[in-house]
């Protein structure tokens, strides 16, 4: 057994030995440490840093402070920290940016070491949050963005826990549920502020939602305090946070707006899907009125006055111009019609009618004015003549207990906004014509259907329902809208929008000459219809009236007449629409070869043309069917008669 001393020196040893490795494992632990460690004296001198920095003498650090690893405007706060920590004896921080010798941002903590009363050293970590720093920058910045883009698209944003039984929403939800912001509320809270006949199918979507992870698209209704109602569409997704608990996340957007343009639109296409069957119709129905017309009154002119045949030929004949009325409503309606616009002062257009409205609307009716437009409008006067005796006698109808018809006329600038919820109008300037009487009023149910043809709410018998439906082409077909307002018992006002135009208001039309020249001629006349009762009634009738007529039966057939004819023809009578070769292409090619020759169309469904002015004046003039064999003939001597445009003189 050793002695006692070698038994205290071989326990020294070991505890030397000891200290050593764990002083050698607490410099290994300091210099792995990802922060800078320091121990330093109050004053700010270094006595150890955990790692090697560029400038420091790690053999004495002491000749160094912590204001070299520092910007020169963050040395205060050292300062300051220090002081604090040695005043307070409890820990201090501040930030700041390094050095050359340590870049990036960094923060720092100083913590005190107490010997006895005295703070005899500080111990120093410093942690570099630049990365940190960037990612919540970063993410400040994609929240942003992403706020501005549910702001931009009107979207809200809304969580649901189940468990907590609570709603989230953000201000923009809260904004669209028509309520205070609340960013928490229960789940009875958001039910209620639905409407009472969409809360059950919310509830169904919510309760899907936790087997399918899907909630909608769902629309649903919600009413504002004031019961204003909106339409809503929202859809959301299950999501699970962190801690594993699962919340339905998603948004919410306005869908008034868009459903009712949708609806606009709907009834847009309806209507003018309307208009084309009802032009069809009319065009092949015109064909059959020009020879029923026109035969009836070839034979009312070869019967004796006074006899039955007579008569009876009398009642055909009003019959066939009842049903040429009826065609010329539908091509309105359709927006079909050669038109002729003028610039016209809208007040002087009503002032004209004023007697006439008058006398219509009867004794027990009061009708007033107020005339304040300024600016000028591009329409066909007789068609708007048509249009506000029909609006008028929808009044009359609808004041059956006495009342008054208000019409108005002013000037209205629309602005984008308006233009952008009423589909087909652009932003600018109009003037408005309004009727407005205290009627009855129009049933909610009717008004969508107001301007189809034959729709009516009178009793049977009482109107053919293209009253209204005419207007409205004819508005349209003017380049004007057509809207109206009205509630059971408050009466209905129908307004007329125009673009206002810059002109002169039409001239008086010119009188008709004393002595007008007589119908009848001797020209050549080529006459091209491919229905061939009518064909035969217009050579009929040219031949009657002593001019050489020419006819075929289609396009491909006149041009080989024309050619094989030796002499001059003067006239051209061409329908449109024809089977080979139409009447414009048959018109180009004879012109061709014949450039005197003149050019009268006739069809009763005027399509191929321009609507707003019928075929340019180098095409020709046209004469829409039905006709009857004098409106033929005058036209064709007018025609003739007129001088060729004198060519533009030499300089």
């Amino acid at each position: 057994m050793g002695s006692p001393d070698q038994s205290l020196g071989s326990s020294l040893e070991e505890r030397l030995a000891q200290t050593t490795a764990e002083r050698d494992a607490l410099r290994v632990m300091l210099r792995s440490a990802p922060d800078l460690l320091a121990h330093l004296l109050p004053d700010g001198r270094l006595l150890y840093l955990n790692r090697e920095l560029p400038g420091i003498d790690a053999r004495a650090p002491e000749r160094h402070t912590v204001f070299e690893l520092l910007e020169p405007g963050f040395h205060q706060a050292a300062r300051d920290a220090l002081a604090r920590a040695v005043s307070t004896r409890q820990p201090a921080s501040f930030e700041s940016t390094g050095t050359a010798l340590r870049p990036g941002h960094h923060f720092t903590r100083i913590a005190p070491v107490v010997a006895g009363e005295q703070v005899s050293a500080l111990v120093l970590i410093s942690t570099d949050v630049g990365t940190l720093k960037e990612a919540r920058a970063i993410e400040r910045a994609g929240e942003e963005m992403l706020r501005f883009v549910l702001a931009a698209t009107g979207m809200g944003t809304w969580w649901w826990d189940r468990d907590l039984k609570q709603v989230g929403y953000d201000e923009l939800t809260s904004h669209l549920f028509g309520r205070e912001h609340a960013a928490i509320v229960p789940l009875e809270g958001m039910m209620a502020a639905l409407h009472p006949d969409d809360r059950a199918r919310v509830a169904e979507g919510i309760e899907r939602s936790q087997t399918t992870g899907v909630y909608g698209p769902l629309i649903h209704r919600v009413v504002w305090p004031d019961g204003t109602v909106r339409t809503l569409q929202a859809d959301g997704r299950m999501l699970r946070d962190t801690r594993g608990r699962q919340r339905l996340v998603g948004g919410v957007v306005d869908i008034t707006e868009r459903l009712e343009l949708e609806a606009q639109l709907g009834q847009a296409r309806k209507m003018e899907s309307v208009g084309r069957l009802a032009g069809g119709i009319a065009h092949d129905f015109n064909n059959m009125l020009t020879a029923i017309l026109s035969y009836s009154e070839l034979a009312m002119a070869a019967v004796p006055t006074g006899t039955s045949v007579h008569r009876d030929l009398v009642e055909v004949h009003r019959a066939a111009e009842r049903s040429a009325t009826l065609t010329a409503q539908l091509l309105a309606f359709s927006r079909q019609q050669v038109i002729e616009p003028k610039v016209v002062d809208p007040n002087a257009m009503v002032a004209k009618v004023d007697g006439l409205l008058r006398r219509l609307l009867g004794a027990h009716l009061e009708v007033k004015t107020s005339l304040r437009a300024q600016g000028q409008v591009r329409v066909d006067v007789n068609q708007f003549e048509l249009v506000l005796v029909n609006l008028a006698t929808n009044a009359r109808d609808a004041m059956t207990r006495g009342g008054t018809l208000t019409i108005e006329t002013y000037d209205l600038e629309l602005d984008g906004a308006w233009a952008q919820a009423h589909p087909g109008f652009a932003a600018g300037w109009y003037v408005v014509l309004a009727m407005t009487d205290t009627g009855e009023g129009i049933a909610p149910e009717h008004l969508p259907h107001l301007f189809e043809p034959f729709f009516t709410t009178r009793p049977q018998g009482k109107g053919t329902g293209l009253g209204l439906a005419t207007s409205y082409g004819i508005v349209t077909q003017n380049d004007g809208h057509l809207l109206v307002d009205s509630e059971l018992g408050r009466g209905s006002s129908f307004r007329i929008y125009l673009p206002l135009v810059r002109g002169q208001p039409m001239p008086a039309a010119a009188a008709t000459a004393a002595n007008a020249t007589s119908a009848s001629g001797h020209e050549t006349v080529l006459v091209v219809e491919d229905e061939p009762t009518i064909r035969n009634l217009e050579v009929l009738t040219l031949k009657h009236e002593g001019y050489v007529v020419l006819e075929a039966g289609n396009g491909v057939e006149a041009l080989a007449v024309a050619r094989a004819h030796p002499g001059e023809i003067a006239l051209l009578v061409s329908d449109v629409v024809m089977p080979q070769m139409g009447g414009k292409q048959l018109a180009a090619s004879l012109k061709a070869i014949r450039p005197t020759l003149k050019v009268l169309f006739t069809s009763g469904y005027p399509s191929d043309f321009d609507l707003q002015t019928g075929p340019s004046e180098d095409e020709g003039e046209f004469l829409s069917k039905p006709f009857v064999p004098k409106t033929l003939v005058e036209r064709v001597r007018r025609m003739l008669d007129r001088r060729p445009a004198a060519p533009a003189a030499s300089r």
